[in-house]
């Protein structure tokens, strides 16, 4: 009985209310903010948005996507593996012309992993070649080999519409690669910046805080209107001005708390009761604390401003704390 006890109590001192979501109801989190709303979905489960000549967006509010139609064929970028089929039947409902190409955002298969629908349609796949690297080694028949790979900047020109793939960015994935259309002011980067919303947990998993971070000026040095993030809502510039001042945010507020944070006393609670030993669980604990009074920093500044500041935040803590311990 001791022991359940011991174990029971250590639980408790070790588990901020942040990890205690899943027990959380739904009345019990911050309203989501009406401008980070998500349309509700016809019948069909996607939504296609004309949003200027020739250029279409696609969602289904987990996944979204683009096509271009340019009168002698259709540039696809991304082919989410949550839509399937329903990709094809999105873009017939506007044309009939022949895809031509399909351009990956990057190499993970949720959002290239219907790609090899395409395949016998005689399609140009078009990746960097860190992601082409990528894919030949996970050797995913899901996802072709680009039959186009470049590593600095690429062009594409088909009929009377340019399309500029930039690999000068890493912020998610090593396979990374910017979506620039010019002429219409429209940008697509994918898994960085998710418009109306705080980013997904532990900044979608990058392996790179640093590069996540500067991803974000690099963004902005591009001159665009819409902004297309491969998940949530259609974005605008401003969407993405809001990310970056809540990363900067999340940053001054974490350095502050690390420098003013007492690093034994938050451990004392389980070297009292026996748990000196367990240094994994001593570390767990020192830092949830750390990134507890973190996030309630940042949850007064932003639960009103982007959604989902109490599902994800304490991640962002997390990950930033860690990057500034080590850089």
């Amino acid at each position: 009985m001791k022991i359940v006890s011991f174990i029971f109590v250590t639980f408790l001192i070790c588990t901020p209310s942040f990890l205690w979501s899943q027990n959380k109801k739904i009345s019990e989190y911050f309203p989501v903010p009406q401008k980070s709303v998500l349309e509700p979905l016809p019948k069909e489960g996607y939504i296609v948005k004309n949003i200027c000549k020739n250029v279409y967006w696609v969602t289904n509010t987990g996944f979204n996507f683009l096509f271009v139609t340019t009168g002698v064929g259709i540039i696809l970028m991304d082919a989410p593996m949550g839509f399937g089929s329903k990709i094809l039947q999105a873009v017939r409902s506007v044309s009939e012309e022949p895809i031509k190409y399909v351009i990956y955002s990057h190499h993970h298969k949720d959002h290239i992993g219907a790609a090899h629908l395409f395949k016998k349609m005689d399609v140009e796949y078009v990746a960097t070649k860190r992601a082409a690297e990528l894919l030949k080694k996970a050797k995913d028949p899901k996802r072709p080999i680009p039959t186009i790979t470049y590593n600095d900047t690429f062009q594409i020109e088909l009929g009377e519409e340019i399309v500029v793939l930039d690999a000068n960015i890493y912020g998610h994935s090593r396979g990374d690669s910017a979506i620039y259309l010019p002429k219409k002011k429209l940008l697509m980067v994918v898994d960085i910046v998710f418009p109306g919303w705080v980013p997904f947990k532990n900044f979608a998993y990058t392996t790179n805080v640093g590069g996540y971070i500067d991803a974000h000026d690099k963004i902005l040095s591009y001159s665009f209107d819409y902004f297309v993030g491969g998940h949530t809502k259609l974005g605008m510039r401003e969407d993405v001005i809001l990310a970056k001042e809540y990363l900067l945010d999340l940053k001054k507020i974490c350095q502050r708390e690390m420098q003013n944070f007492d690093y034994r006393e938050a451990g004392s609670d389980v070297v009292k009761n026996g748990g000196a030993k367990n240094r994994w669980l001593l570390v767990q604990t020192v830092f949830d604390k750390l990134a507890t009074k973190c996030v309630l920093a940042m949850q007064k500044k932003w639960h009103k401003r982007l959604a989902g500041t109490d599902v994800f935040t304490f991640s962002h803590c997390w990950s930033m704390i860690y990057y500034l311990r080590l850089e």
